[in-house]
């Protein structure tokens, strides 16, 4: 082949051209990258979320009492009888950690709600709600109104004044042990409130 500017001209055209089909368009198509993502599972007295002021007989501490880290929150009732209603008051409290702040962190909001959940809309996919919440055990606030239901949340706000959390005191618990199903658990909701102030 006799080299001319038309030949050279071909010849370059078709090695780009087949440079590009062996290449690719250069176009980002799809990556896959390692991360590295690190939790932290703190006990409920370590926790951001803070069970506080167990009444020491139906509301204990447990497992590591002496350790925050590895502390365990527990309500226990025994000798119940059947078909009666218990009433218990001022068993234990809820606040959030003090290190949580929301004047450093936009992630942090400055209220979040407070409720147990009775319906499977209000907790994420995989936590069940135990039969019997609101029926056979009812969660109520110091004023004896029920904290079930996310129509029935109650509110823990941050005083920026003080820096400090605000909490829910003296919280109780009702039992019927007439109804067929006692739950073993109780599903608690902290969220935070998008139209707080």
């Amino acid at each position: 082949m006799k080299m001319n500017r038309r030949n050279v001209l071909v010849g370059l055209g078709a090695l780009v051209g087949t440079g590009g089909v062996a290449v690719g368009s250069g176009a980002f198509t799809q990556t896959t990258a390692g991360r590295t993502v690190t939790t932290e599972i703190n006990g409920d007295q370590a926790g951001d979320v803070q069970f506080i002021n167990p009444d020491g007989t139906y509301a204990t501490v447990t497992d590591g009492a002496d350790s925050d880290s590895n502390a365990e929150f527990d309500l226990t009732f025994n000798n119940l009888n059947d078909d009666a209603v218990f009433e218990y008051e001022g068993l234990f409290g809820i606040t959030l950690r003090s290190g949580l702040n929301p004047d450093n962190s936009d992630a942090i909001a400055d209220r979040y709600e407070v409720y147990v959940a009775d319906d499977a809309a209000d907790v994420p996919n995989g936590v069940t709600i135990p039969p019997g919440i609101g029926t056979a055990l009812d969660v109520v606030d110091s004023d004896g109104d029920t904290l079930v239901g996310s129509g029935s949340s109650t509110n823990i706000s941050y005083d920026s004044t003080n820096s400090e959390w605000g909490s829910i005191s003296n919280i109780g618990v009702t039992i019927d042990t007439s109804e067929s199903s006692i739950p073993g658990s109780i599903p608690f909701v902290v969220e935070s409130n998008p139209s707080s102030p």
